[in-house]
């Protein structure tokens, strides 16, 4: 077996054994993250495009959520380059299945790129396979798996960097690498627009500084390097040019959320100390751990230990010499931690000194990133410099695996709470065929509850898209009319709206049934009664009928 066919092997079954392992049992059933909204939104994606493809609608706008009005499905994180990609398995074993692939897939295929980047660059394996790992298994990629599939889906970060130093090597011609580096921007962009926006401005820092820290015959290397990546960029608008048009220009550009820079700004600790996500950060260092952005453990995803960080500081400051390979890395991890601490430097939860993104907080694409995301970019750059520090050979060869593999052991994910195996909540009534004996094809279905927790995006592409829905989860934007709604907004917050303003939102959308999730009843069922209909309890929902709707 090939060296590298081995290597995929030991990332699969290492991933199989963590965040796959509940999964794998029940692929139809049990999702690998914690099965509620932001999950059931992607299992939503991976049906939807491939059926408006199939069915010559527009697959940019959809009809089906926030209906009758419809939402702009290019503004969201909708990957549709892993739902066209993953159409066939989609359409054979469901939407559960599929997200289950692409979950188990995220980490051994960014395992696997990075390993390849790191064996180009230190020219050894075993190392390669430490750099591989240390990048596919970080913390942030177990953080992001929790729910946001279109964050752990970063394996083309490192095959950007592999075919730029191919080009610099005069490996590839000008239009192989062209075309090759335009097509990775289109793919990138059907993942994650946000991912794309933070290669294109860390990779522009690491060209232009590149540029003063080479020779002068490699500087124009590097020059013509800027030129034919601009040339990409531009060749990869023309392609994406639809899509683009509709995430950034129809129905208004994104206006974004200049807070998030403090909201979701890395916290200083949390580089050093985990969360409960790990299994070292469970009991020990919870209390501090739930002061980072604001306890949402799945943005708290800088965590690399302080073994890995000591390593790293090592390569960078004992490890004798200063070569190309280990400035750039610096320059990488520093830009990249820097920009993720986002506006304000946060320690323990507590706001200090403003810090250079707060001067760009309030720009377009700026204030639509979340920065600690941009931690994906110091974890690459760790994993590259441990690789490197482990590939130096003489003495002491055998204390550096140690303490790497102490680091490693120290970001080893939490398995004991649900984390990474919860089935997403599907009442047998839209799991089964039973829906079709009570809705008609084409009605308009209220769903309840109606908030942070809800999965009906998942009934809804479980059933092909039956039935429309007044509501969704696209983005965190909730568009107009609704949004200008007072009704919406109590829906939203699982508050009940008087019987008054229900019966209103229920003639203005169109609604023909109301759903309530058994599970989650709450007084749903009383406001129901207070408006005159009447349900019946059938494979876990309660089913409202709407006289003349």
């Amino acid at each position: 077996m090939p060296t590298a066919a081995r290597v995929l092997l030991l990332y699969t079954v290492l991933t199989l054994l963590t965040i796959g392992r509940f999964a794998i049992a029940h692929p139809a059933s049990v999702c690998s993250c914690v099965g509620t909204q932001d999950p059931a939104a992607y299992m939503w994606a991976l049906t939807w495009w491939p059926h408006a493809i199939l069915h010559g609608i527009n697959p940019f706008v959809t009809h089906y959520l926030w209906s009758p009005t419809g939402v702009n499905v290019a503004q969201g994180a909708m990957i549709p380059t892993a739902a066209i990609a993953m159409a066939p398995i989609t359409a054979l074993a469901g939407p559960i299945v599929s997200y289950n692939v692409l979950s188990v897939a995220s980490p051994v295929l960014a395992a696997m790129t990075s390993y390849l980047l790191c064996r180009r660059l230190t020219r050894r394996e075993f190392p390669a396979v430490a750099g591989g790992y240390l990048f596919g298994f970080s913390m942030y990629e177990f953080a992001q798996l929790q729910g946001h599939l279109n964050l752990t889906l970063v394996f083309l970060i490192p095959v950007m960097v592999h075919i730029a130093l191919r080009r610099v090597d005069r490996e590839i011609s000008r239009r192989s690498y062209v075309v090759a580096m335009a097509a990775l921007f289109v793919l990138q962009a059907g993942l994650s627009t946000e991912l794309l926006a933070d290669c294109v401005g860390l990779g522009a820092v690491l060209l232009l500084v590149s540029r003063f820290l080479t020779r002068a015959t490699v500087r124009r290397r590097v020059d013509g390097l800027i030129v034919e990546t601009l040339g990409a960029g531009l060749l990869a608008i023309v392609v994406a040019s639809p899509f683009l048009y509709y995430a950034l220009f129809n129905g208004g550009v994104p206006k974004g959320a200049p807070a998030l820079s403090d909201v979701y700004g890395l916290d200083l600790l949390n580089l050093f100390f985990p969360t409960y996500a790990t299994w070292l950060g469970h009991t020990d260092f919870l209390a501090l751990s739930l002061r980072y952005n604001g306890g949402n453990v799945a943005e708290a995803d800088g965590y690399l230990g302080i073994p890995l960080v000591v390593c790293f500081l090592v390569w960078v400051f004992r490890a004798g010499g200063g070569g190309l390979l280990r400035k750039l890395v610096v320059v990488a991890a520093a830009v990249s931690v820097l920009a993720a601490l986002g506006s304000h430097l946060h320690v323990a939860g507590q706001q200090t000194v403003a810090l250079p993104f707060d001067w760009v907080r309030s720009l377009p694409v700026f204030n639509n990133i979340v920065p600690s995301r941009i931690v994906v970019f110091t974890a690459l750059a760790v994993s590259v410099g441990v690789a490197a520090w482990l590939a130096i050979p003489g003495r002491g060869a055998l204390v550096r695996w140690l303490a790497v593999a102490l680091g490693a052991l120290v970001i080893l994910p939490n398995l004991m709470r649900p984390l990474y195996g919860v089935p997403p909540h599907s009442p047998s009534f839209f799991s089964t065929s039973t829906y079709r004996r009570y809705l008609a094809r084409g009605d308009t279905v209220l769903a309840l509850p109606y908030g942070a927790d809800d999965v009906s995006m998942l009934w809804q592409a479980e059933t092909d898209f039956y039935f429309y829905m007044p509501e969704g989860y696209v983005s965190g934007a909730v568009p107009s009319p609704f949004n200008a709604q007072l009704t919406t907004g109590q829906l939203l917050a699982d508050t009940l709206p008087s019987p008054q303003a229900m019966a209103a939102f229920i003639r203005e959308h169109f609604v023909t049934h109301v759903v309530i999730d058994v599970a989650h009843a709450g007084q749903w069922p009383d406001l129901m009664s207070r408006l005159g209909l009447h349900g019946r309890s059938i494979g876990g929902v309660l089913l409202y009928a709407v006289p003349g709707a």
